[in-house]
């Protein structure tokens, strides 16, 4: 149930939709599958699973007042930029004031993953990410030209704008895929002295990269990784 202040005029110079004024939304859930949500994001597929709990949001769309816990029982969701499938989701997120604290969001994919902190939702369309990651052994990338499985252990913290990870990871196995010679204009050996070989072979992996790259996830448009990165030998 929700009581909102809306401009839902259809003609004119609407220049603002949400208005000033007190907002009331309640949401209570017992069990709600989640295939019956539209689509949560073109990133995410084949989410499966329930959640269940309560929230309660006050204030105004500028202040909004958060109370409440949701418990997640996700089961499963896949990863698209990814190419990842986690296993076994479940988390519990409690909501007091302007902070969703995640008290514990786990999955698994081939090793555990675990995921704690807090997001300030003081601004609604900003939130602001104080979380700590830790992998163990786990899959984080399986797309057809790189798999990779580490240990890891990051911060990620800041708004969707300026978001910043910190951390060290450990690469325990994996697989990169570099590009045949004719995927990259040559079919032939080339000479890897020879200073125009640097040119060449620069271009086209730039003009491929571009052909071949999905579109880039806007919360990768800012990010900032600081992460020590240990590769094990083989």
């Amino acid at each position: 149930t929700a009581r909102l202040p809306l401009n839902l005029a259809l003609t004119g110079d609407v220049q603002q939709r949400l208005l000033p004024g007190p907002i009331e939304v309640d949401i209570r859930a017992d069990s709600l599958p989640i295939e019956a949500i539209p689509a949560l994001s073109e990133h995410v597929e084949d989410a499966r699973g329930r959640v269940s709990g309560a929230m309660f949001v006050r204030g105004t769309f500028e202040s909004p007042l958060l109370e409440g816990a949701v418990n997640l029982d996700l089961g499963s969701l896949r990863i698209v930029l990814l190419g990842v499938r986690f296993d076994e989701v479940a988390g519990t997120l409690t909501l007091a004031g302007t902070t969703v604290t995640v008290d514990s969001l786990v999955a698994v994919s081939g090793g555990p993953l675990r995921i704690d902190g807090e997001i300030d939702v003081s601004t609604l369309s900003e939130p602001v990410f104080d979380l700590v990651a830790v992998a163990d052994n786990a899959q984080v990338i399986d797309n057809g030209d790189m798999r990779l499985r580490l240990d890891a252990d990051v911060t990620i913290a800041g708004p969707l704008s300026a978001l910043q990870v910190r951390g060290d990871a450990h690469a325990r196995s994996g697989m990169l895929r570099i590009p045949r010679l004719d995927e990259i204009g040559s079919g032939s050996v080339v000479a890897l002295d020879d200073p125009a070989t640097f040119e060449r072979v620069d271009t086209a992996l730039v003009a491929l990269r571009d052909q071949l790259r999905p579109p880039r996830a806007a919360i990768l448009q800012n990010i900032d990784v600081d992460v020590a990165l240990t590769l094990d030998r083989d």
